[in-house]
């Protein structure tokens, strides 16, 4: 089963075997679509046939985002004229509601087209922060239950509510993903998702970064890193708050057909039982040693700064300084500060306007080498820097779980909401993939009942150094930060039709605040940099004038600040 990356940033990132309409799988005689032979007569990874009789508000489509063509999705099929250029091109005919299968055959006839502007375009990738996002997951959390999931985990003060340095989760960006690629379309309701083949690609990813954290993080010597027993929820095979844990048979699934030979997590927890593995942790497959693992996690490193790059290691490029160092970050640089210098409003049609007329990588490069322009190792004086994120929490299944919270760095200025992940200034979306009251999931209305938590986490460090190298900031400081990201952070709700939320405070529990990590630069580019225990809240940022929440309410205070790391409050005054 191929994967879709939809972290990195290479233009070829969705699996060509899903492009490919000629692809053939064979496959069991299941069903009216296959044939004698056992093989469907269509690509099942590129589309899904629904059959016959199939009712109407399953089969139908809506408008979609496409963030799986990133960074071509710009390329918006909905009703703007501004792509009549591309008019040649069958995906690109203005008004087409079309298919996924269209979509992405499209992509080859896009590649083929020779123009400077794709090859601008693909040095502004659009949400670059699921990069940022998924490797702060991948060499931050260092715990199964943290990095796992995006419960919110309280404890009795509510003050005290989960540790304000793990709100991120893999689920959190799992269910951003859904949404950016669903839009209104199947992707996001989990009721219909599977029926879009990107569900299955997507899916194998999150298999994939699962198998990457342990391959990096699990210790048979540190419970903490792989499942703990805790209570459960209530399913079709336990009550609720049974004590579930690493040995808990995970019912259906047999392990053989013996009775009572059930799979549970510790019999599952590494793919190569299942006989398979990613490149990524191939070499973990032979039960190595401690000394061996040392050794394997060092190349992992490597090869995971070379496939998703992290502002630490852009930073420690450049001590000493390195010409090549945050080169990729130049191009969006320069579209922010013209942006700004010329007041530019941020929407997707002038930013297409702008990566028109965008100078050349060299180009770029020679000019941020000027003694006068910013560099990135001035960023971590003594070899320490400052990490931002946006930390979200709100209930699962308000507004039917169909919303989103979309964090920017300048005001909204784009009206087409499906086109906001495409905006210059739009940073990421945090999404709960909540389920709508009337839902038959028991679980979903028992979350329902308990007006159940979800949080997400949103790096911001990135967008920053491409505001320092646009010179708009002047470092990652508390001084410099701040008072910008006083100013210029925005957020605004979606809700499941696209439309804006007029009043955010009607997202129950919708709590929105910043928090900062201290980071020390490794000595050694096969370590990760050591990640400061707590973090730094910021209340003043998310405060307005009176005193109040931004945002209709939803900013944190100082009179809700959460605790860090469930101790002292450690709120930045």
């Amino acid at each position: 089963m191929p994967y879709w990356d939809w972290a990195t940033n290479e233009p070829e990132f969705v699996p060509q075997i899903a492009l490919n309409r000629d692809y053939r799988e064979e496959g069991p005689k299941s069903s009216e679509s296959i044939t004698e032979k056992g093989i469907e007569d269509y690509n099942t990874l590129s589309e899904f046939k629904f059959p016959k009789g199939t009712p109407g508000n399953i089969t139908a489509s809506a408008p979609i985002s496409l963030s799986r063509l990133s960074p071509f999705r710009r390329i918006q099929i909905l009703e703007h004229g501004i792509y009549d250029s591309f008019a040649h091109l069958s995906i690109f005919k203005q008004g087409t509601q079309d298919s996924g299968k269209d979509i992405l055959r499209g992509i080859g006839g896009l590649r083929s087209t020779p123009s400077r502007f794709l090859e601008n375009l693909a040095q502004v990738p659009v949400e670059r922060n699921l990069t940022e996002r998924t490797v702060w997951i991948l060499q931050k959390y260092n715990t199964y239950i943290a990095m796992s999931n995006n419960a919110l985990r309280e404890v009795s003060d509510f003050k005290k509510m989960q540790d304000a340095e793990n709100y991120g989760s893999l689920e959190d960006i799992h269910n951003a993903v859904h949404t950016l690629v669903g839009g209104g379309g199947h992707m996001s309701g989990i009721d219909v998702s599977a029926f879009d083949p990107i569900f299955w690609l997507h899916h194998t990813n999150i298999d994939r970064l699962f198998a990457i954290w342990q391959a990096l993080h699990q210790d048979d010597s540190k419970p903490e890193t792989s499942i703990l027993a805790r209570p459960s929820g209530k399913n079709f095979s336990r009550d609720e708050n049974d004590v579930e844990g690493i040995q808990t048979p995970l019912y259906p699934f047999r392990s053989s057909e013996k009775q009572n030979h059930w799979y549970n997590s510790k019999t599952v927890e590494r793919t190569d039982k299942f006989g398979y593995s990613y490149p990524e942790n191939a070499t973990f497959t032979n039960s190595p040693n401690e000394a061996q693992k040392k050794f394997l996690r060092e190349d992992l490193r490597k090869t995971l700064d070379k496939i998703y790059p992290r502002p630490s290691g852009l930073i420690g490029q450049n001590q000493p300084a390195s010409k090549a160092a945050g080169e990729e970050l130049l191009p969006r640089a320069h579209i922010l500060k013209q942006i700004t210098k010329k007041e530019i409003p941020a929407t997707v049609e002038n930013l297409e306007s702008l990566v028109q007329a965008l100078p050349s990588r060299e180009e770029l490069l020679q000019t941020s080498l000027q003694p006068s322009k910013p560099v990135l190792k001035d960023l971590a004086p003594e070899g320490k820097y400052l990490e931002w994120l946006a930390n979200i929490r709100a209930e699962k299944h308000t507004l039917d779980g169909a919303y989103s919270v979309h964090v920017f760095l300048g005001p909204p200025q784009e009206q087409n909401t499906f086109l906001w992940p495409s905006a210059p200034t739009h940073v990421n979306t945090f999404a709960p993939l909540g389920q709508p009251s009337d839902t038959g999931c028991d679980k979903c209305q028992a979350d329902q009942r308990d007006r159940i938590r979800v949080t997400g986490q949103i790096p911001l460090t990135i967008a920053l150094i491409e505001r320092y190298l646009a010179g708009i900031i002047d470092d990652l400081s508390e001084q410099s930060v701040i008072p910008y990201l006083k100013e210029h952070l925005h957020w605004r709700v979606v809700q499941g039709d696209g439309t804006i939320l007029p009043n955010r405070s009607d997202v129950a529990g919708l709590l929105v605040f910043v928090v900062s990590n201290e980071v020390t630069l490794p000595a050694d580019e096969g370590e990760f940099p050591i990640y400061a225990p707590t973090v730094q809240v910021h209340p003043s940022i998310t405060t307005n004038l009176q005193g109040g929440g931004r945002g209709d309410g939803t900013g944190l205070t100082h009179e809700n600040a959460p605790a860090s790391s469930g101790q002292a409050r450690n709120v930045v005054e």
